[in-house]
């Protein structure tokens, strides 16, 4: 894989030296309705270090000047659309074929730890508003996810939380695509 972390050369060039090596997973992230545009541009610069392509933001998109700096100028490696409320963003995913994983501390939620991705199908990664999280009627009709912590505290900045998920989802793929390779040689 390239590697060229010299500071010698801008970021722009250092990105897109990696460009042509860069993994593209089979995956999407989406946000609703954050309070704090800091954590939309803390996840566009995530979703880009893991390799997803599309981030889709349900109700306001901050402005690219107000968190370009944020995403560490990654702002342009990414496609972003974006959504006036989760009926049509809903409606989208169905008609685009995505299946929609929420991560949510709920009362039906699965551990991350044991939830198993399927990577014949594009997936949509639901994060929800900072205060109110995913709406209750989006987690009823899609799996909906927790991250498990053992520590005194049990809620993680959404940022924080969406950046853990997308590792574990890479994880995942990686072992899939290794064992689809082990395959192939046989």
């Amino acid at each position: 894989m390239y590697l060229d972390i010299s500071r010698e050369k801008s970021r722009k060039e250092r990105y897109e030296g990696k460009r042509q090596q860069a993994l593209s997973l089979p995956a999407a992230l989406a946000a609703i309705s954050f309070d704090f545009d800091d954590n939309v541009a803390f996840l566009i610069r995530s979703a880009v270090c893991f390799g997803i392509r599309d981030v889709f933001i349900i109700g306001k998109l901050p402005s690219r000047g107000s968190i370009n700096s944020k995403t560490g100028s990654l702002y342009d490696y990414i496609s972003i659309k974006s959504f006036s409320n989760t009926s049509e963003f809903s409606k989208y995913a169905k008609d685009n074929g995505y299946k929609i994983v929420a991560i949510e501390i709920c009362e039906n939620a699965e551990s991350l730890h044991d939830y198993k991705f399927a990577f014949d199908e594009k997936t949509i990664l639901l994060l929800g508003n900072e205060s109110t999280g995913v709406p209750g009627d989006l987690i009823i009709r899609n799996d909906a996810v927790y991250i498990p912590m053992p520590g005194l505290g049990y809620c993680l900045n959404v940022s924080q939380a969406g950046t853990i998920v997308m590792n574990e989802y890479y994880r995942q793929y990686a072992e899939f695509t290794k064992k689809v390779s082990s395959y192939k040689k046989t």
